[in-house]
């Protein structure tokens, strides 16, 4: 509508026309030739000086009408996908945000590249049932403000079965740092969805975690020692010198030892407690590493 302006350089064009009023000379054989050369001259400068003012302003309404050619397979794709990985890898603070908060402003950004009649459908790996809800843009950036992280992880062909659920012909953006032992990029199988796969990267931090533990004998005896084994392993980039590891005991501080472990390697150690007389014991491994806190507990 906004194009009716065009009419408002016309009308200047218009206005500004005047009538020429008639000399007479007693010689005007070369007055005649000059008025001539100079009138067509000047009619030609004001037609392109119209013509430059319609294209500007038709040039500009139409910049703002933000108009857009659809690729060439968004009519075959019928549900567009975002999901966000809120694992615990996801939630690491490195002082400048963490990558779940990165995933929440890429997610919004995706769904901002749409037209608003486009509906979403938001994935976590809670597989809430909520998740089978679409949303437009709105709505949807308010359930991305709501994710937080979980201890649940999901492969990509996971994902991918889920959506399969809910129809065919599918778009999904997979937003994660593509952890090896959780995304499973590398078993990713054949699929009629067009997937965009985005990872996020943070800087290495040095990392001891708890893997596992053990114990030597099969049976638990009462009042008996007993000889429990625990794995740690470095998974930053430095070594890690005299890091203490304890062993609380029914929430009692039973032992303690001090390890050295070398980037990228795995030590087993032991320790040993005496049990009492009782049903359930409640064991916990404990380090104080303040880098990465959720395997810092086993």
């Amino acid at each position: 509508y906004f194009l009716f302006a065009i009419a408002i350089p016309i009308l200047i064009h218009l206005l500004n026309l005047r009538k020429h009023k008639t000399i007479y000379f007693s010689s005007i054989r070369f007055l005649k030739n000059i008025k001539e050369h100079h009138h067509q001259k000047s009619k030609l400068k004001n037609i392109l000086l119209l013509i430059s003012r319609i294209l500007a302003l038709s040039f500009l309404i139409i910049a703002f009408c933000k108009p857009h050619i659809p690729s060439d397979d968004s009519t075959n794709t019928k549900n567009v996908f975002i999901y966000i990985d809120n694992s615990q890898s996801m939630d690491i603070d490195f002082g400048k945000g963490n990558l779940l908060n990165k995933a929440k402003e890429k997610a919004k950004k995706i769904s901002e590249s749409y037209p608003k009649e486009q509906v979403f459908y938001l994935i976590t790996n809670d597989f809430f049932a909520i998740n089978n809800n679409s949303y437009d843009m709105k709505l949807l950036s308010n359930q991305i403000d709501k994710i937080t992280s979980t201890p649940k992880t999901k492969s990509i062909n996971d994902i991918l079965s889920k959506i399969n659920s809910l129809g065919s012909n599918n778009h999904l953006y997979f937003i994660s740092d593509m952890q090896t032992n959780s995304a499973k990029i590398s078993e990713l199988q054949e699929d009629s969805n067009k997937i965009s796969l985005i990872r996020l990267e943070n800087k290495i931090l040095p990392n001891l975690s708890i893997d596992s533990c053990f114990i030597s004998s099969p049976i638990f005896i009462s009042e008996n020692e007993i000889k429990i084994n625990v794995k740690i392993s470095n998974n930053g980039n430095k070594d890690i010198t005299d890091e203490v590891i304890f062993l609380n005991i029914d929430n009692k501080q039973k032992s303690q030892q001090y390890i050295n472990l070398e980037a990228g390697n795995v030590k087993e150690i032991f320790f040993r407690f005496l049990t009492e007389n009782k049903d359930i014991i409640n064991g916990e491994f404990k380090l104080n590493d303040s880098h990465i806190t959720y395997d810092n507990r086993l």
